[in-house]
């Protein structure tokens, strides 16, 4: 697809940066527990199209293989995390999977995580891109607003629908 094909859904893209604190778990808990002790957010995908992920180096995050194993993303200085969402494996008919991914903090010292999660904008229709689809991977997925695909996921997670 040509550079600019993104450029008119990202005029007023639904953009958001979060500084996350998970605590230290105290070090008799790790004892106590062999080290197993979870503490931060269980295995999850995110919903919008790229997060971008600065880890302090204490570690903590993991993704879930093909082989469904857990893998740990181990913090490489200076560089960031890229992680596929929901809404970009949508729009590329599932060329690009979704991070399955998780965060735990086992060590007696706090860690710190600063995600930005990158969409579109929210009334912007967006389809399967032309060079996702072929003879042999018809388009899986009909058109939809970011805005009302975000809505349909947070209800479906909430089991009920949001009012406005």
């Amino acid at each position: 697809m040509p550079e600019d094909y993104f450029d008119a859904v990202t005029t007023n893209p639904g953009a958001d940066g979060l500084y996350v604190h998970y605590p230290a778990t105290p070090a008799d808990t790790l004892e106590e527990n062999n080290g197993d002790v979870d503490v931060g957010i269980g295995s999850h995908t995110d919903i919008q199209c790229v997060t971008l992920l600065w880890q302090d180096m204490s570690g903590g995050l993991q993704v879930l293989s093909a082989g469904d194993e857990w893998l740990d993303a181990r913090p490489i200085p200076g560089t960031l995390v890229v992680n596929i969402g929901d809404f970009l494996q949508r729009l590329s008919n599932n060329r690009f999977k979704s991070t399955v991914h998780r965060v735990y903090n086992r060590q007696p010292t706090s860690r710190y995580s600063m995600p930005f999660f990158l969409g579109f904008n929210p009334d912007s229709v967006c389809k399967v891109v032309p060079s996702c689809i072929d003879e042999d991977h018809p388009a899986l997925y009909g058109p939809i607003s970011c805005g009302k695909w975000h809505r349909n996921r947070i209800e479906l997670a909430h089991g009920k629908p949001i009012s406005d």
